[in-house]
Parts: structure tokens; C-alpha cells; sequence
């Protein structure tokens, strides 16, 4: 039985179910009810349905049940039920960080439809869904926010496993939000997405994906600007949690910066993406990277070999690389898969980070006293240097 004090819960979840189609969610979401994001109104029997599942999931408590419909609204990119669910979950025991709502919400960036605008809504409410600043841009993974935008790049461009970037994720088949394309050519909800489960199959097919364009660009650079126009946010060049390894001589961690990242994420795109990349989205976001504050000459330990999967020796082979070193190191292994044009862009991506521009930005775009904030307080909202309402620009 519903009572009185899940009602209102029941009545949000409810109107989650008149936008949004049954069809289990990726393992790595940790949401009990077996919903995804769609775009289409289901009819009575599918409401029905859901609604059934809703109250049998009310013999838990509230809180869990805020935190799976919260989890459900951002999936489905339904900014009000956000906002609503957000606003539900005050004075509850409800954590909704749990979720790593700006992890999640990048997992399913819609470029074509909601662009930047879901993460927008959730960093005006940082303060409720985070203890702390910096908890939100991290994730139980290791993995940072800007990881999770290189991810969204190689799900939605390239024929990359999982296993590429951390691995942790060797075994998977497939990376969490698969079945939404960042350009918008298809959803969860997309007659090829029905035909393709139908099948049993939970694998895009190489042939349905295109080169890294304007519209994924687009989407990956708004998101950067929001993310990182806080002045609580924290430095844009922490540690990525991509492309992780350890020296198999002295054991040390060898973990990139971002411009390293974003280096590796531009050679898989040219070795794995369409026979149409140029990588020149890639270059975009360096740029807007660069504009934001990430810095060129920062190094961080390096074992190209183990980066690239090559044969691991018994002694120590890394050593401190700038983000233009590691391209320069990478070059000479480039195959012959790589067509002119991807290797036209990744020249110019070397030439960039060789350049003084890289270095000369911070005084620029960057405030160094910005980079002092406590980190353990919410300060006053500074989300008005967004512009919420028309944000279509590219740093």
C-alpha cells in the first residue's frame, strides 16, 4: 500500500513513466528499477505498468526510491522532473550523490536535444546533491568529469571497448549510455535500438557511427565551460583516472593530466574512429581545454609501451612527458590505417602543443587566486557567468 507520506514520491515517479520506455539499464548504473531514458509517451498500459513496479519499490524506504527516480530523470534528460525531484529530496535522507549525477548526466549527454543544459541544472543545486565541491566532479571510479566527456567521445565515435581506457572495465561489452548517440541519430527509444535488442544484441555496430563533428564538439565544449566556470570547481589539470598503469618494475602509478587524456583519446580516434575523422573535434577541445586553464607544459609519468599495449619489460620505462612529448613519442607507431586526414590533424594537434599559445592562456582565462578556493565550503552561487538561457558558444 502507497501511503500518504510516498505519495507525492509515487506521483514524480508517475510522470517519469509518461515520458520514458521500459528497457534495463546499463550494469554500471546502480538504479533498482529496470527503466531508461526514451523520448515518446508509452500510452495507459505502459504508465500502468510502471506505476506497478513504483509501488512495490514503496516497501523500501522513500529515500531509496528519490535517488532512483532522480537517477531516472537524468538519464532522460527531463530537466523539470530534475528540478522536482531535487527539490523532493530536502530534508530526506535521500543521496542523490550517490549516483555521481554529473558522471551519469555525462553518460547520457545529448548533444542534439539538451546539450549542456542538464549539467547547468545540477550545478545550480551542487550545493544539495554534494557535501563537498570537489566529491562532484570525482567518481568512485577515480574517474574525473573531463574523463567522462573523453569517454562519451570514443562510445559515440569509435569502435573502442571499455576496456581501452580503465582496466577495471576489461570485461564489458560496452560502456554505460551505448544506446544514446551524443549527435542525436538515435535513443533508447529508436526503432534500430528495438530491432537491435530485439535481436539480442547490446552492441552498436561500427557502420551506424560517424566521425567526431560539430555537434558532439559542440556539446563536449559547452559541457567543459560549465563544468569549470565555478570558482568553487576544482583544477581543471587534476589527475585524469583514464588510461591508468603502474610500472610492473618499481610498481609507481603512472596516472595522466587532461591534455595527456585528451592525447591518448585523439590517437584512438584516429586508429579506431570512421574512415571520415580528421580529428578536428579533437583539436576544438584542446583549444577550449587550453582556454579553461589546462596547461600544455605540465608533465606526468608516462610508459608509452604500457599506454599503447606493447611489450612490458622488466625494468622501469616511463619518465616525465608533457602532453606534446607523449604525442611526439606516440607519432613513430602510427599505422598506415591512419587515413591523410586524421594525420593531417594530429600534426596540427602536435604543433599546438608545442606552441607558446598553450602556455601563454592563464593569464588570460585563468585567476591563480581562483585556484585557492576552499574546496570543503559552498560559497555564494557564481553559476551567473553561464549564460543559462543562450549558452551556444564554444569556450
Amino acid at each position: 500500500m502507497v501511503t500518504s507520506a510516498n505519495a507525492e514520491l509515487v506521483r514524480l515517479c508517475y510522470e517519469l513513466t509518461s515520458c520514458y520506455s521500459i528497457s534495463g539499464l546499463p550494469q554500471q548504473v546502480p538504479l533498482g528499477l529496470a527503466l531508461s531514458p526514451g523520448c515518446y509517451p508509452q500510452g495507459p498500459a505502459f504508465a500502468s505498468s510502471c506505476l506497478s513496479h513504483i509501488v512495490e519499490s514503496t516497501a523500501r524506504s522513500e529515500a531509496d526510491l528519490l535517488v532512483e527516480a532522480f537517477g531516472f530523470a537524468v538519464m532522460g534528460r527531463n530537466i523539470d522532473l530534475i528540478t522536482k525531484t531535487i527539490e523532493a529530496s530536502e530534508g530526506t535522507e535521500a543521496e542523490l550523490s550517490s549516483l555521481f549525477p554529473l558522471h551519469l548526466a555525462i553518460s547520457y549527454l545529448d548533444g542534439a536535444r539538451t546539450c549542456c543544459d542538464v549539467l547547468l541544472t545540477l550545478l545550480e543545486n551542487a550545493e544539495i546533491l554534494h557535501r563537498r565541491p570537489v566529491e562532484a566532479y570525482i567518481n568512485d571510479l577515480g574517474h574525473t568529469v573531463l574523463d567522462g566527456l573523453m569517454i562519451a567521445i570514443l562510445r559515440s565515435h569509435t569502435q573502442c571497448l571499455p576496456g581501452v581506457v580503465d582496466d577495471s572495465w576489461k570485461n564489458e561489452k560496452h560502456f554505460t549510455g551505448y544506446e544514446l548517440d551524443v549527435c542525436g541519430r538515435w535513443d533508447a527509444d529508436s526503432d534500430c535500438i528495438r530491432t537491435l535488442l530485439a535481436q539480442g544484441s547490446s552492441t552498436i555496430p561500427f557502420g551506424w557511427k560517424h566521425k567526431f563533428c560539430h555537434t558532439s564538439v559542440q556539446a563536449i565544449c559547452h559541457s567543459i565551460r560549465v563544468l569549470y566556470c565555478p570558482t568553487w570547481s576544482p583544477d581543471i589539470n587534476s589527475p585524469s583516472g583514464l588510461f591508468l598503469k603502474y610500472c610492473s618494475a618499481c610498481g609507481a602509478k603512472l596516472q595522466l593530466r587532461p591534455l595527456h587524456t585528451l592525447v591518448l583519446t585523439a590517437y584512438h580516434l584516429g586508429r579506431y574512429g570512421t574512415e571520415e575523422e580528421d580529428l578536428f573535434g579533437v583539436i576544438a577541445c584542446l583549444l577550449c581545454l587550453i582556454a579553461n586553464g589546462a596547461k600544455t607544459d605540465i608533465t606526468a609519468d608516462v610508459s608509452v609501451a604500457a599506454l599503447l599495449d606493447q611489450d612490458f619489460t622488466d625494468m622501469c620505462d616511463h619518465t616525465a612527458l608533457t602532453p606534446a612529448e607523449l604525442a611526439l613519442h606516440i607519432t613513430p607507431m602510427i599505422g598506415s590505417e591512419w587515413t591523410d586526414a586524421a594525420m593531417t590533424g594530429w600534426n596540427l594537434l602536435c604543433q599546438i602543443l608545442q606552441s607558446d599559445f598553450g602556455n601563454a592562456n592563464h593569464a588570460d582565462f585563468t585567476d591563480d587566486s581562483d585556484m585557492d578556493v576552499d574546496v570543503d565550503e559552498w560559497p555564494e552561487d557564481d553559476m551567473d557567468c553561464c549564460d543559462i538561457e543562450n549558452h551556444f558558444y564554444v569556450f
